[in-house]
């Protein structure tokens, strides 16, 4: 082996530094926000049969009257079958109104009736 001198052996140095730190630098990650989490969750459950699996066990619960997580289940099945949504739209709608009229009579009215008369 030959004697390197001190540039030399400093040069190494560095390269073999840069090399370790290149092997034990951890990979960049994208910045994890609440919908990468909820694609990364669908895609997990619909790329296997674990979303049925999963499926089936809520909706087993959800009709177990004695399981002690019964309305957490039914509220969960029910939050996805009618989202909230659909019942925020039905209340912005406009609704026709109903404009009832009642006048005052001038003269006493008389009404026959079949058993008997009633005066107004």
């Amino acid at each position: 082996m030959s004697k390197l001198t001190p540039q030399e052996r400093s040069e190494a140095n560095k390269r073999a530094y840069a090399e370790r730190q290149l092997l034990a630098a951890p990979k960049v990650k994208h910045k994890v926000t609440r919908e990468s989490r909820i694609n990364e969750l669908r895609d997990s459950l619909l790329s296997n049969n674990n979303g049925a699996k999963l499926l089936e066990k809520v909706m087993s619960i959800a009709m177990n009257d004695e399981h002690p997580g019964q309305m957490a289940a039914l509220k969960m099945t029910i939050d996805r079958i009618l989202p909230q949504s659909a019942f925020e739209a039905a209340k912005n709608e406009q609704r026709t109104a109903i404009q009832i009229n009642i006048s005052m009579l001038d003269t006493p009215t008389h009404i026959s009736h079949a058993k008997g008369t009633i005066n107004v």
